[in-house]
């Protein structure tokens, strides 16, 4: 009888622990994939030192973006700033894990910021098949640097886009579309096809 109900003891175990790997994987997957949650408690104002969330209204839908800014941010002092765009699949936070953008521009002092694509799994319309249609990324993008432009010291002569696949496609869209306003762009493993 004993080794029965160590046996059923192995089981439960067993599926227990396998029932709390799902969870995590799940868990992981949707904060890493989906949209960001803290996009529902966005900052107002002025951009202050360290991360915010900010939600805007681009195109006529709720949008929203992580900024970074150094700790010695100086709101009186115009500073670069570096937009970084996640990939197909994924969202800031993860952009930021990846990129790690806000290490260097806390050792360089710059802005930086990690905007959300669309829908769910988060991507950007760069142009390619798998874009959200009716979704005007490069407004967003333009709507951002004038978010910014109200609530932080932005240097608009030192702006500065990069991505990673979907948002390394959406790069060379928006350096396209918005070459006016981009000081410098760059890519890895961007998605892009003609």
């Amino acid at each position: 009888m004993a080794t029965k109900s160590k046996k059923n003891t192995w089981k439960y175990w067993l599926a227990g622990s396998l029932g709390f790997i799902l969870v995590v994987v799940i868990v992981a997957t949707y904060y890493m994939t989906g949209p960001v949650v803290s996009c529902v408690l966005p900052a107002e104002g002025a951009i202050e030192a360290g991360w915010s969330m900010r939600r805007i209204t681009s195109d006529g839908r709720e949008r929203c973006y992580a900024i970074y800014a150094p700790s010695d941010y100086d709101p009186s002092q115009p500073i670069p700033l570096v937009v970084s765009l996640h990939g197909f699949l994924s969202n800031p936070h993860s952009q930021a894990i990846i990129s790690d953008w806000h290490s260097l521009a806390e050792d360089e002092g710059f802005l930086v910021v990690y905007p959300q694509g669309t829908r769910f799994p988060q991507r950007w319309d760069s142009g390619m098949t798998w874009g959200v249609s009716g979704v005007d990324d490069v407004q967003f993008f333009m709507d951002i640097l004038d978010d910014l432009s109200s609530n932080a010291a932005v240097d608009s002569s030192r702006v500065y886009v990069n991505g990673f696949s979907n948002g390394g496609g959406m790069t060379v869209h928006l350096g396209c579309e918005a070459s006016q306003v981009i000081t410098a762009m760059g890519t890895v493993a961007g998605a892009v096809v003609e």
